[in-house]
């Protein structure tokens, strides 16, 4: 046993001890730290949990968001106690007493910590780990670094490819969360996605913002007339990014067909009626 991991070892369950009172991270039920590793052998036991990924298997959107909806509001708190947990992914998230918990606090960042680590060792998750993680970890400012890991699980919850994607997330690409969900209404997850995953750490929210931004789209998900009003306001933003005129006449047919390739873009706005009954949806 190399004195490291054993250090990031008896990390782990203080961390865990000290912050048992927070709904959400899987506790240690016994341990046994002895000084000397060579004498005994260390351990400490959990209680059984299931992998994430296969509670959320086949899942529609609504429930994975909401798993990471638990898992967010877990690690605001220990935000708020400056723990940051700096491994988030799949695999370290468990379903655990009907939640989706946090485990796996080896790599955690705690007030006081005596680092284990190299100066600008790599620290976390290859497929979910923050750019600065990688580059400069001792400088890096951890809270933003669990941010981006917590987006593209999010992502890999939703998709079900495990290798996630590399740098920042984009609607213009392949990784669209519109290729996996054709018929959801996404933008604000989009929008959250983008955000996260910014290579400036500053640009990427908090954990509170994080949160918010999954509970609201669940508001727009769930309210018919709150998300269609939102996605009109998404289309006058689409055709005019710096500011909304009082009236606009498109005369072109060019013109035109731009404006109206952006509406069919949203299913629920484009149905045409017909007077006499019955109607039309536009898809391109």
């Amino acid at each position: 046993i190399k004195p490291k991991s054993y250090k990031r070892f008896v990390d782990e369950t203080t961390v865990l001890e000290q912050n048992s009172d927070v709904v959400g991270i899987i506790p240690i039920e016994e341990k046994h730290l002895p000084q000397k590793t060579n004498e005994s052998t260390p351990y400490f036991i959990m209680p059984l949990a299931e992998p994430s990924e296969n509670k959320l298997k086949g899942k529609p959107i609504e429930e994975k968001i909401d798993a990471i909806i638990q898992v967010a509001e877990t690690l605001q708190e220990l935000h708020k106690r400056k723990i940051y947990h700096r491994d988030i992914k799949p695999a370290n998230i468990l379903y655990y007493n009907s939640r989706f918990s946090l485990a796996d606090f080896g790599l955690v960042d705690y007030p006081n910590k005596k680092e284990v680590s190299l100066k600008n060792e790599e620290i976390g998750a290859k497929w979910t780990m923050a750019p600065e993680m990688r580059r400069e970890s001792s400088t890096a400012d951890a809270a933003k670094a669990d941010i981006y890991s917590l987006a593209k699980t999010l992502w890999i919850y939703l998709t079900g490819n495990k290798k996630g994607f590399d740098g920042q997330y984009s609607t213009e690409s392949i990784i669209h969360l519109k290729q996996f969900y054709p018929e959801s209404y996404t933008t604000p997850i989009d929008d959250l996605l983008i955000a996260c995953t910014d290579n400036d750490p500053k640009r990427r929210p908090t954990i509170m913002k994080f949160l918010f931004a999954l509970q609201e789209w669940k508001v727009l998900a769930e309210d018919f007339h709150e998300r269609n009003q939102q996605q009109w306001f998404e289309i006058q933003t689409k055709l005019f990014p710096t500011s909304i005129p009082r009236r606009v006449i498109w005369e072109d047919i060019k013109d035109i067909v731009k404006v109206l390739k952006v509406v069919a873009t949203y299913d629920n706005l484009n149905h045409l009626f017909f007077p006499s009954g019955g109607g039309l949806d536009l898809e391109d």
